[in-house]
């Protein structure tokens, strides 16, 4: 899985291309927080519109992203999301764990400083 990579006003801004889907992306992604987090950056900002789709691997992916985050002092935001994915975030009620903005912009304003 491809996966756009930038600081932007103290946060790693991940910002993954493809469906998190089971069997690969959603794996791919999930070892990929795991190990920003273990590197030291605690505030992620994950944009989403490149992400079409999203099922119950992509799901646990961000889950257990933000609670690995959470645990060590840092949070995940999540930016830009397309609107299927939204959509299923939102019907899991996702949408009250993670902070979602519309643009990575808003993320950093909103968002605490640090790596």
């Amino acid at each position: 899985m491809q996966v756009g990579r930038e600081t932007r006003g103290g946060r790693l801004v991940l910002t993954p291309q493809g469906s998190l889907l089971c069997a690969g992306p959603a794996e791919q992604f999930e070892a990929l927080l795991q190990n920003v987090l273990a590197e030291g950056h605690r505030h992620l900002i994950v944009v989403l519109e490149n992400v079409p789709h999203v099922d119950s691997g992509g799901v646990r992916a961000l889950v257990r992203g933000h609670l690995t985050a959470q645990r060590l002092g840092g949070s995940i935001a999540l930016a830009s999301i397309d609107r299927r994915v939204h959509r299923i975030l939102t019907m899991m009620r996702l949408d009250m764990v993670f902070p979602i903005f519309a643009t990575v912009e808003a993320a950093i304003a909103a968002e605490p400083a640090g790596t």
